[in-house]
């Protein structure tokens, strides 16, 4: 996903931090009119959580025996661990205009399987979501140079190229 190396290129620039220290960084200074605080929202990229859940579930030994739908459990865990902290998080899909061809192979143009599933748990969640027209990134990096969001959380270094002025990897 995402130019190769561009993480160990821009490694310099790396800071290690927790989302919740990140996000209580964040916090100060933005008090909202009525006197309470306003949390601070993080984009983040749906498809290449869709697509790292079903790469870890695909190769891990005794998958066939971890029970009924093990990639739902998994986001359904992630999703919790981004529900504990101080953060509003608003997911972006890929959209229908997303290349058919990325890095010279040819990208399935149907919906993940897991699509409307993580879509129902956002929403038992309190989470937000829209649909990108094409890449989940190009727009999250949109929201994230109009101010509209504090960082974008991918493990998809596109976002990078997009434009994003924040990326967080988790």
């Amino acid at each position: 996903m995402g130019i190769t190396d561009l993480w160990k290129l821009v490694s310099p620039t790396i800071h290690g931090q927790t989302l919740t220290a990140f996000a209580l960084e964040g916090l100060w200074g933005h008090v909202q009119d009525e006197g309470g605080i306003s949390m601070m929202t993080i984009g983040v990229d749906a498809s290449s959580w869709l697509y790292v859940v079903c790469k870890l579930q695909a190769f891990q030994f005794g998958h066939a025996r971890s029970g009924e739908n093990p990639e739902l459990w998994t986001l359904m865990y992630k999703l919790v661990a981004l529900a504990s902290a101080p953060i509003h998080a608003h997911f972006v899909f890929d959209g229908d205009d997303r290349p058919s061809i990325k890095c010279g192979k040819h990208v399935c143009s149907a919906p993940h399987w897991l699509t409307q599933h993580l879509q129902e748990l956002l929403g038992i969640f309190g989470f937000t979501w829209s649909m990108a027209k094409g890449e989940a990134e190009a727009d999250l990096a949109f929201l994230s140079k109009a101010g509209r969001i504090a960082a974008v959380l991918t493990e998809d270094s596109d976002a990078i190229l997009f434009g994003a002025e924040r990326v967080l990897c988790l």
